[in-house]
């Protein structure tokens, strides 16, 4: 069998349907550490994107104050080890 140009289109559809969806959580977005800084505009800045980075990936919320003290640095992260001590 011939193919003519018109087949061409319909051969094209087909080879994107048979194509699987892509998975957006395929790419690495990772929560940017932070050392605790006292500069508020610092701070909330950070939390923007600790949150749109949680909305992108669907973090549940019972996971979300682990993942966000692993990121902590330096005077952060002491800050947390004596919170979770108290």
């Amino acid at each position: 069998m011939v193919s003519t140009s018109e087949d061409e289109p319909l051969r094209r559809l087909r080879r994107r349907e048979s194509r699987p969806l892509p998975n957006f959580n395929d790419f690495k977005v990772e929560i940017p550490e932070f050392e605790g800084k006292l500069d508020l505009d610092e701070f909330l800045g950070w939390m923007q994107i600790v949150e749109r980075v949680f909305d992108l990936k669907d973090v549940p919320e019972e996971r979300k104050v682990k993942h966000v003290a692993l990121k902590l640095r330096k005077c952060a992260s002491l800050w947390w080890t004596n919170r979770c001590a108290k």
